[in-house]
């Protein structure tokens, strides 16, 4: 919890079923109160507590092929908002993303 506080940035990797989003649960419980955060992911998994929490979700584009949102276009927004905390679950391909947004904003995961 130390790592949070200190707003390190954590990067959590493993196979499948191995805890890649109850690590990020559990760690956004020493988020102090008054910060905010933002998840972006391809299918919400995780929970993060408090009231100050966006989520953003990937989502395909509706029947007429509009409104898709990739985690790459979700991330670009992220950078914007300028949030206190961040974290996201990604696919091996958006992996050349993440140095940029470590340097950018203060991951949870």
């Amino acid at each position: 919890m130390g790592e949070v506080r200190r707003r390190a940035n954590i990067v959590v990797t493993d196979g499948t079923g191995a805890g890649k989003s109850t690590l990020p649960n559990v760690l956004a419980a020493a988020i102090p109160a008054p910060e905010w955060a933002i998840t972006v992911e391809d299918a919400a998994e995780l929970r993060l507590p408090g009231e100050h929490v966006v989520r953003l979700e990937a989502r395909p584009a509706n029947a007429d092929g509009l409104g898709a949102v990739t985690v790459r276009s979700a991330v670009r927004n992220t950078l914007r908002m300028r949030p206190d905390r961040a974290t996201a679950t990604i696919a091996s391909r958006m992996a050349y993303t993440m140095p940029r947004w470590c340097r950018s904003s203060r991951m949870v995961a």
